[in-house]
């Protein structure tokens, strides 16, 4: 019932959204839909489950939410800046401008996420470090001669 209820309201918002603003509508229509849905889906989660940690929830939220707009906002001042650098009348052009203003921008994303002490940043990152930096055990033991 909740995804039929969801569904028609990204239905009817979808129609509205796009006499507004266009076919950024959809987009935004789909944002909302899929935001009701996670309201509607949250109480019955925590009744069969019980306690979701709305406060880390919440918490993860703010250091993504937060991180994702300094990296948005330092990409879009770093594309003209790009410019510059790189020619736009290429295919490499335009790659090493997106590679150049994207690459700044995860960075970014990662220092903001760092800096507000993500438990999740820590989490990808001690994979990573398991993953690519791990201990070479010997399969093999020497023993001395005698």
């Amino acid at each position: 019932m909740i995804g039929i209820v969801s569904t028609v309201v990204n239905i009817l918002s979808s129609f509205y959204f796009i006499d507004q603003i266009g076919v950024i509508g959809f987009g935004a229509a789909y944002s909302l839909s899929s935001i009701l849905q996670m309201i509607l889906l949250w109480n019955p989660l925590r009744t069969r489950i019980g306690s979701l940690g709305g406060f880390a929830l919440l918490r993860s939220l703010f250091i993504m939410t937060s991180a994702g707009l300094a990296c948005a906002v330092v990409i879009q001042f770093l594309k003209p800046v790009a410019t510059h650098i790189f020619s736009l009348q290429t295919f490499f052009g335009v790659l090493f401008q997106g590679i150049f203003s994207g690459g700044i921008g995860i960075i970014v994303y990662v220092f903001v996420s760092w800096i507000l002490k993500s438990p999740e940043l820590n989490e990808s990152l001690s994979v990573l470090h398991r993953r690519f930096f791990r201990k070479v055990k010997p399969t093999e033991v020497i023993t001395p001669m005698e």
